[in-house]
């Protein structure tokens, strides 16, 4: 009884970075490697247009998918939140608007594990402040489901990980995972590694790593054995600047 469940950042939908080559077929590459059932995707730019997520459906070999359509960013994007899974799905609930800069969307799969409710979340970019806002909408949101993954771009660090005192390319707070995991969460990326950044070209110059992609989920579905890995080199390098966090 194994269900494998996947998140990953794509950058702007796979869009070429000025001066890059597009990344579509490097994106839907490393995903097809990892075999997930189930893959929350963010910045899913473009999904939103006729005919995109079934071509997407396709591409990846999942043939149940649902689109969670966020408010335009400032450059007129709208950064969506797609999930893609081998399970029929139905959304339970959306985030697109205030206090979500992004946003996320909720579905509910019947897995190899029973009855989950899968929250993908794209939280705040620059502000744990704001994130926190976030984390608390969705921690009062009613669940579908008494067994609940959480997982996604936080965009928030975790006293977990090792960082050094001086952190200037983001906040050395952990407000947001702290709140998760008081809330009755388990990271089931602990010790899995960093997340960002990768090498590929990105709209950033951060350097410093940092682990801001995670899995967290119920404690029942926690006390099932589990292992997770990041999925780095080969086209991981290229596809996107975050690298995929894959939990079994």
């Amino acid at each position: 009884m194994t269900l494998r469940v996947m998140t990953y950042n794509i950058l702007r939908g796979g869009l070429p970075m000025p001066g890059a080559k597009p990344r579509e077929e490097a994106i839907a590459e490393v995903i097809r490697s990892a075999n997930p059932d189930i893959v929350a995707l963010q910045e899913c730019v473009g999904f939103e247009a006729p005919g995109a997520m079934e071509n997407w459906a396709e591409r990846l070999g999942l043939q149940y998918n649902i689109l969670g359509v966020v408010a335009p960013y400032e450059d007129g994007y709208c950064y969506n939140v797609t999930v893609f899974s081998r399970f029929f799905l139905q959304k339970t609930a959306e985030f697109r608007q205030k206090p979500f800069q992004t946003g996320g969307v909720f579905v509910r799969a019947e897995t190899p594990l029973g009855d989950v409710e899968i929250c993908n979340l794209h939280l705040h970019a620059f502000n744990e402040d704001e994130r926190i806002a976030e984390v608390k909408a969705v921690l009062s949101t009613p669940s579908a489901s008494t067994s609940r993954i959480l997982l996604g771009d936080f965009n928030a660090i975790s006293a977990r990980d090792s960082y050094p005192i001086e952190t200037p390319e983001f906040e050395r707070r952990f407000d947001v995972t702290r709140a998760i995991e008081a809330a009755g969460f388990v990271d089931l990326g602990a010790g899995a590694g960093m997340t960002h950044p990768s090498p590929a070209k990105a709209d950033h110059d951060r350097k410093m790593p940092r682990r801001i992609d995670y899995v967290f989920a119920s404690a029942d579905i926690a006390a099932h054995p589990h292992n997770a890995r990041v999925i780095r080199g080969g086209q991981a390098d290229v596809a996107s600047d975050h690298y995929p966090v894959v939990v079994d």
